[in-house]
């Protein structure tokens, strides 16, 4: 008991010192099960997952915590129903005709999420904007926004009434030349989503969309993208569909602001059957 709580005390300091008091203590522990009550043993356990590779550890604050996450998470679901938003959303390819309809819900979303952007739309003179450029300045996104709509674009919209809550612009056949990669790819250049309706995965869908219209293809593409390091929720998304960063400029938005670039081949379904 006195050596569990020198443990524990010296792990509430520093926990790798803890956790070489505990691979000491594990030589006198012969049972191959073993139940952890403690916190600070369970923090030790987690970092230092190979002291009792060997054993079977049953972590009870860890299942206690698992639980109530669940809990909450089913909570937000039943509160927020957002399995059933997600249900009421569509998603449109938008051909020449189709664009122009769309031209000033596009205009609305993009001037709401112009500051989000690092730097802003509004200061850009393209949507492949050479970040070594001189921004513009302007009032309005409205060069960035005119280059955007000669671009392929998805939308998202609410079934109940039509209104676009997304858009996802994209060139295709892009050439992207730079030292670190050199490729052909669909490039993702804008995306928008109103403040209204984050939250229901519709950038995450997006990439999908375009994923499988490629797959419909014959041949083996790439797509590819950039963002900026401090943008972490898109970075998490592209991780969680298969992204790889493949370029990274330091320091290219600002100190301790870099760009990276991101991309993914995507298998045409002639080429994945055949691999099959």
């Amino acid at each position: 008991t006195k050596k569990i709580e020198k443990i524990v005390i010296t792990a509430k300091k520093d926990i790798d010192k803890g956790a070489n008091l505990l691979k000491d203590f594990k030589n006198e522990i012969h049972n191959n099960n073993i139940l952890i009550v403690l916190t600070e043993i369970s923090t030790i356990i987690d970092k230092h997952r190979k002291l009792f590779k060997n054993k079977i550890i049953v972590d009870s604050l860890s299942l206690l915590g698992n639980e109530i996450g669940q809990l909450y998470v089913d909570g937000i679901y039943d509160t927020l129903y957002i399995d059933k938003e997600k249900d009421m959303i569509l998603y449109e390819f938008l051909n020449s005709k189709s664009k122009l309809i769309a031209k000033n819900e596009i205009w609305k979303i993009m001037c709401e999420i112009d500051y989000e952007f690092i730097p802003p739309l509004s200061y850009r003179d393209s949507t492949t904007f050479k970040f070594t450029s001189k921004t513009i300045e302007e009032n309005k996104p409205i060069t960035y926004f005119n280059e955007l709509m000669k671009q392929e674009i998805i939308v998202s919209k609410k079934k109940e009434n039509g209104y676009i809550t997304g858009f996802f612009s994209y060139i295709p056949n892009y050439h992207i030349n730079h030292k670190q990669a050199n490729l052909i790819c669909h490039y993702v250049t804008t995306i928008g989503i109103t403040k209204g309706e984050r939250g229901n995965g519709i950038t995450k869908r997006f990439y999908k969309l375009l994923e499988e219209k490629i797959r419909k293809t014959k041949s083996v593409t790439t797509i590819a993208t950039r963002t900026w390091t401090t943008n972490k929720s898109h970075i998490r998304i592209l991780l969680d569909l298969g992204y790889k960063q493949i370029i990274l400029e330091k320091h290219d938005r600002g100190q301790g602001v870099h760009t990276i670039y991101f991309a993914k081949e995507i298998i045409s379904a002639n080429e994945l059957n055949y691999k099959k």
